[in-house]
Order: C-alpha cells, then sequence, then structure tokens
C-alpha cells in the first residue's frame, strides 16, 4: 500500500483515545503520515467507534488501526458482520515499533470470528495513570483491587482478558514509573523485587 501510494481510506478513532497517536507510530515506522493518504487520494478520517464499524462494514473505508485486544465490542461485531481481515507485522516491523515504545503481542487465532490464524502484531499496552498528589495507600487500594478483582474485570469487560496482575507491573508493560503505592502492593504480593 505505502509502496505503491495506494488512495487508501483510513478510518479512526477521534483524538482522545489511543488509536491516532498508535497509528501516526505505525506509519512513522513506514516512513508515511496520515496526511499522505490524502495526497495520495485516499483519506484519514476520524470517528466513533460505532461509526467506524458501520463504514468498514458498508465498505467506505479500507482499514483502521485501534487498540484491539480480544473480546473488543466493536471488532467483535464487525467480525461478526463483515469480510475483514487482521493483518500480521514482520519481525522487522515490530522492531521498528519496539524502538518506539510498542510491545509485541500475539492474538490468537479465534480471537475473532474469521481470524483463523495467529496475529504477530504490537501494542501500546492500557496504564492506569494517577497524579502524584494520590496518596499510597489510595493507590495501593485500587491496584489491590484492580489485581484481585480480575475474574470479575474481565467478566465485565472480556478486553480485559490479558491482563496478567503478577507481571503488570514491568516496565515494558507500564512504560513509566510505578506509583509508590503500586509498587508497594507488587511487592507485598511477592511479584516485584
Amino acid at each position: 500500500m505505502v509502496e505503491k501510494k495506494y488512495p487508501a481510506r483510513f478510518i479512526c478513532k477521534t483524538p482522545g483515545s489511543l488509536s491516532p497517536p498508535t497509528a501516526e507510530i505505525i506509519f512513522s515506522a513506514y516512513g508515511v503520515k496520515m496526511e499522505d493518504f490524502k495526497s495520495w487520494g485516499g483519506s484519514a478520517t476520524f470517528a466513533s467507534p460505532e461509526a467506524i464499524t458501520a463504514t468498514l462494514r458498508d465498505g467506505r473505508a479500507d482499514f483502521t488501526i485501534d487498540v484491539v485486544p480480544p473480546g473488543h465490542p466493536a471488532v467483535s461485531e464487525l467480525a461478526m458482520t463483515a469480510d475483514v481481515r487482521f493483518i500480521s507485522l514482520t519481525a522487522k516491523e515490530r522492531a521498528k515499533l519496539n524502538e518506539r515504545g510498542l510491545q509485541n503481542v500475539i492474538m490468537a487465532p479465534e480471537s475473532f470470528k474469521g481470524q483463523k490464524k495467529e496475529i504477530q502484531t504490537v501494542t501500546p499496552g492500557t496504564v492506569l495513570i494517577a497524579n502524584e498528589n494520590v496518596s499510597a495507600e489510595l493507590a495501593y487500594a485500587v491496584t489491590k483491587t484492580i489485581c484481585e478483582g480480575r475474574e470479575e474485570l474481565v467478566k465485565a469487560h472480556a478486553s480485559i482478558s490479558p491482563f496478567d496482575p503478577p507481571t503488570a507491573w514491568k516496565p515494558e508493560k507500564v512504560g513509566i514509573p510505578l506509583h509508590p503505592g503500586a509498587a508497594k502492593y507488587y511487592r507485598d504480593r511477592g511479584w516485584m523485587k
């Protein structure tokens, strides 16, 4: 697509979500920007998750980039109602993206309807960020509640299923320093030294 300067119609969640900056990072690994699609005769549009699903399903857009854990509701709906493909990234492409702060992840086969093989991709992950003025006690309690309530969270939001409390503290998954209260919880559990 990039080599041929294909006039692709790209659609993405609105600024303020993780999707636009993640898309820009991925595009930068290929040496392009969102604006390039417009100069090639395509488009770059921002929309709500519901509009993205409808636009892709109706064939009014060619592709999207999103943070899509297994069970993601909008993507699950899209996969059930349209013929979609999930595209793996090469090891070289992932290495470029790792340098920009994204981590490798594998989407298991059948994470979504019609997805027959595993997909090698990247993710920015999900991080709960606290203001420095949040007390250690509150940060500890929130971290404990999330980690020990993982099963309930997954029942309510299937997309949280990759969350692994024993490794959630690791720098490559967080990307920023842990709040002292969160770090204490992980140490108390013996997951972090």
